[in-house]
């Protein structure tokens, strides 16, 4: 078998090592974008699960102390 010269050969290691950067560089942003994505999404559901709880809390609130709270008492027990 003819076996290539020595330069030939570190010359296609270096087009391969260039060629693994590109595809890592491609791949690590796609993975890194999903990632940031669902800490993001579950941040969403996190706010939203704490607005909710909140909201329950003025209603109940305000239902129970209907006669001894004024309006301001309630939205800062909603705010706080």
């Amino acid at each position: 078998m003819f076996a290539p010269p020595k330069t030939q050969r570190l010359q296609r290691k270096r087009a391969r090592r260039g060629v693994s950067i590109v595809q890592t560089a491609v791949v690590l942003n796609l993975v890194l974008m999903l990632i940031f994505g669902l800490f993001d999404f579950g941040r969403v559901i996190m706010l939203r699960q704490l607005i909710a709880n909140a909201a329950r809390e003025g209603a109940r609130l305000a239902v129970v102390n209907t006669s001894s709270l004024q309006t301001s008492d309630i939205t800062t027990c909603v705010s706080n």
